[in-house]
C-alpha cells in the first residue's frame, strides 16, 4: 500500500489514503507513512487533499496530530513541493475545498508560498473565480 511503513510506494494504492475511512487513515497513519512521497513527489497531505468525500478534513487534523510537537516536520508538509510545483495547499485551492483551505490554514499553510512556478495559492483561488476561498485570506472574520 502506497506510503505504508514496510512497502513502497505504488501509485495504485493511493485511494486507501485520499478516499478510505477516516478509521481506516488512522488505522494505516504511521510516521514513515507521513515521511513518504509517491513518485510524483506527492506527500501524504497532498494525496489527502486530492482525495473525495466528507472526510478530508479529519485525515488532515490526524496527519497534524501526528506530527505532535513537531513543528519543523509539519511546516515542511505544509511547504513540501510537488514535482509539479504545488503545495497541498495548491491541490485544495484547485478543487475548490473550503474547508480543507481551512483546515490547512489553521495548521500553519501559507497562503503566499509561490512553488515552482511563483503562483501562490491565494491567487490560484482568484484566477479559478472562487471568492470564498480569496475572501478566508483576505476578510476571515466575514466567514
Amino acid at each position: 500500500m502506497l506510503l505504508l511503513k514496510s512497502s513502497s510506494p505504488l501509485p495504485s494504492d493511493v485511494g486507501y489514503f485520499s478516499d478510505g475511512s477516516v478509521e481506516e487513515f488512522s488505522r494505516l497513519l504511521t510516521p514513515e507513512a507521513i515521511d513518504n512521497r509517491t513518485p510524483q513527489q506527492l506527500s501524504l497531505l497532498h494525496v489527502v487533499c486530492a482525495g473525495q468525500g466528507d472526510s478530508q478534513v479529519s485525515k488532515v487534523s490526524l496527519i497534524f496530530e501526528a506530527c505532535g510537537d513537531d513543528v519543523a516536520k509539519k511546516k515542511s508538509l505544509l511547504s513540501h513541493l510537488s514535482n509539479n510545483g504545488f503545495s497541498a495547499m495548491h491541490v485544495a485551492v484547485y478543487k475548490g475545498d473550503l474547508a480543507l483551505v481551512k483546515s490547512l490554514l489553521d495548521g500553519g499553510a501559507d497562503p503566499c508560498l509561490g512553488g515552482r512556478h511563483q503562483l501562490p495559492p491565494l491567487h490560484l483561488a482568484a484566477m479559478i473565480g472562487n471568492p470564498s476561498i480569496v475572501q478566508v485570506w483576505c476578510c476571515p472574520t466575514i466567514l
